[in-house]
């Protein structure tokens, strides 16, 4: 569009806009006037784009330097051009846009040709960053549905581990309350899972384990990320057990803060008090 524009309101027979990389240049967008050769085209661009600053050439045939020059005297011979750089946000040329007339250009308008190819091609430059910015969207949209995916993979995993296991696992605050626990809780507590989440782990604890039992855990939140604790709990039926828990405790990767205590519960009454 940009190159359509800038080719009626320069009244050219061709517009053509090239882009460079670090060892190559090709024609990105064109409009072509009937008889011209593709191939002179792409040498014509690379012509254009060879000049320093913008520009706008009213009469070729009287500019030695142009019309010495084979690609502009060629059948159909080049009357009239013009052409601005493509800049980066860096100010560094990626590109050129260009015009190229088939009759002599007006030269009372040289000048405005030359200020509209220069806006044409910040035109440019804008849709070239616009275009970065929806491939860097997408690539970051791609990127979190990826991990988004693994998350659930994870979540899954550790669902279908959880209560598929024998032993109780469950997922608490840091201070102890429930956030999930799993179905083992029915054989080894008499519970149901829901009647524990949301209730303190203490809540069950034998009176006289609960103070060496929270020092512990301190202790592991302070100093460590994991902790093996044995102390008695009571069953639903007030039958109190002996288990041993293995915990891990998840910081916050962010601000190191503990976040969450994962911990796996198995009941070991059998080898004795």
């Amino acid at each position: 569009q940009i190159v359509l524009l800038a080719g009626s309101h320069c009244a050219a027979s061709i517009a053509i806009l090239t882009l460079t990389g670090e060892r190559r240049q090709w024609v990105w967008s064109k409009l072509m006037a009937p008889g011209l050769d593709p191939a002179r085209l792409s040498v014509l661009a690379g012509r254009i784009a060879s000049e320093p600053a913008a520009f706008a050439v009213c009469e070729t045939r009287t500019e030695p330097r142009w019309a010495s020059d084979p690609t502009i005297s060629a059948d159909p011979p080049i009357r009239a051009c013009g052409g601005a750089p493509v800049l980066s946000p860096g100010g560094h040329v990626v590109g050129f846009l260009c015009v190229l007339c088939l009759e002599p250009g007006d030269p009372a308008r040289a000048n405005e040709v030359t200020d509209s190819l220069v806006i044409l091609a910040r035109l440019v430059t804008g849709q070239l960053q616009l275009r970065r910015i929806f491939y860097d969207y997408e690539t970051l949209l791609g990127e979190l549905d990826r991990a988004q995916k693994t998350l659930k993979e994870s979540e899954e995993s550790f669902r279908m581990l959880a209560e598929h296991a024998t032993d109780m696992i469950t997922r608490a605050t840091p201070d102890g309350v429930y956030g999930y626990v799993s179905p083992a809780c029915r054989l080894q507590r008499g519970y149901e899972p829901e009647e524990l989440v949301g209730r303190s782990a203490f809540e069950f604890f034998h009176p006289d384990d609960v103070a060496r039992v929270r020092r512990e855990l301190a202790t592991t939140i302070a100093t460590k990320e994991t902790a093996t604790i044995s102390y008695r709990v009571r069953r639903k039926d007030g039958e109190y057990i002996r288990v041993e828990s293995s915990g891990r405790l998840l910081r916050d990767p962010a601000t190191g803060a503990p976040r969450e205590l994962i911990v796996v519960t198995r009941d070991v009454t059998s080898r004795g008090q």
